[in-house]
């Protein structure tokens, strides 16, 4: 009889025993993941961080090509005013030596 009441006994150590282990390996377990959580946050933080910084230089390059785009378009503009000054003048010029052309033209010739 006395095996009969060592057998709870032991089922108790047993059951306790694996509990020990269980909660051992559900610690060690949950160390893992934190340390997994860890490593992951630090990558998505080094990620961000990277993102943040090439987006920054980007815009800082659109900036700069804008800035460029906007002087190139002044300087174009004032050659395009240049020309057509150039041109109207010339077209007055044009205009002048045809008026003087055909006043030569119906001038009466004496010889």
């Amino acid at each position: 009889m006395q095996q009969n009441a060592k057998a709870p006994l032991l089922q108790v150590v047993l059951l306790s025993f694996l509990s020990a282990i269980g909660i051992q390996y559900f610690q060690q377990e949950s160390q893992r993941a934190t340390d997994v959580i860890k490593v992951v946050n630090d990558r998505y933080r080094d990620l961000l961080s990277d993102a943040e910084k090439n987006i920054s230089e980007a815009n800082e390059k659109m900036n700069e090509m804008q800035t460029q785009h906007d002087k190139d378009t002044v300087t174009m503009r004032y050659k395009l005013l240049q020309q057509e000054v150039k041109l109207k003048s010339l077209n007055s010029q044009i205009v002048t030596l045809q008026t003087e052309r055909l006043e030569l033209m119906n001038m009466p010739t004496f010889f």
